[in-house]
C-alpha cells in the first residue's frame, strides 16, 4: 500500500506500508533537502511521529517498524508537520481601531 506524502502542505511523493506480521513497515526516500525532515503519520483525526529522515546515498531516507498500537487508525497520509492539512492559519479580522484623542 502506499499513502501519500506531503512537505510544506505539497504532494512530494509516497510513504510505502507493508504488514510483517504483528509490526508494518513504513518506508520512504526523497531528494534532499534543507534541514532535518521528520516525517509524521496522519489518520482518524489523529497524528503520530513517525521518525527523522536521514540522508544515504545522495537521498533522504526512513524505514521504520511499528506496532499496530503505535499508529493513528485509519491511515490517510503523512507529511513533514503534526498538524492536520486543513489546519492552515485562517485570517483573523484586524481588531478595530482604538479611537484617538479627538480635538475640539
Amino acid at each position: 500500500m502506499e499513502l501519500p506524502l506531503y512537505l510544506s502542505g505539497r504532494p512530494a511523493g509516497t510513504l510505502q506500508v507493508r504488514r510483517q506480521g504483528l509490526y508494518t513497515l513504513f518506508t520512504a526516500q526523497l531528494p534532499p533537502r534543507p534541514g532535518l525532515t521528520r516525517l509524521y503519520l496522519h489518520g482518524g483525526g489523529e497524528s503520530r511521529l513517525l521518525g527523522l529522515m536521514e540522508p544515504a546515498a545522495g537521498m533522504l531516507r526512513l524505514r521504520r517498524k511499528l506496532s499496530r498500537a503505535a499508529q493513528p487508525p485509519r491511515l490517510v497520509y503523512a507529511s513533514d508537520s503534526p498538524e492536520p492539512l486543513d489546519a492552515a492559519p485562517r485570517p483573523t479580522s484586524a481588531p478595530p481601531a482604538a479611537a484617538g484623542p479627538q480635538s475640539s
